[in-house]
């Protein structure tokens, strides 16, 4: 019999302009750190394109880690369900 990692890694949650984000929890720090600069520069000035723009990607990036992140915790938790 194998023993399971009873450690669960769950989203990271930050507080942005009042708002809760999530972030996947293998997200880097420094992108976190980006995303969160990015949206409060955006929010200050809601006409600048170019705040806008990257948003847009490290929102992108954001939700496609955090995408994966559940993908990946759905395979493993199928896993479990069939081994047991």
């Amino acid at each position: 019999m194998t023993q399971q990692s009873m450690v669960t890694l769950h989203p990271f949650v930050l507080k942005v302009r009042g708002k809760k984000v999530l972030f996947a929890p293998n997200y880097p720090e420094d992108a976190r750190r980006r995303f969160v600069k990015l949206k409060k520069r955006a929010d200050k000035d809601p006409f600048d394109t170019d705040a806008e723009f990257d948003l847009a990607i490290e929102d992108k990036l954001r939700i496609d880690a955090l995408n994966s992140y559940y993908e990946d915790l759905d395979e493993k938790e199928a896993f479990r369900a069939k081994a047991g």
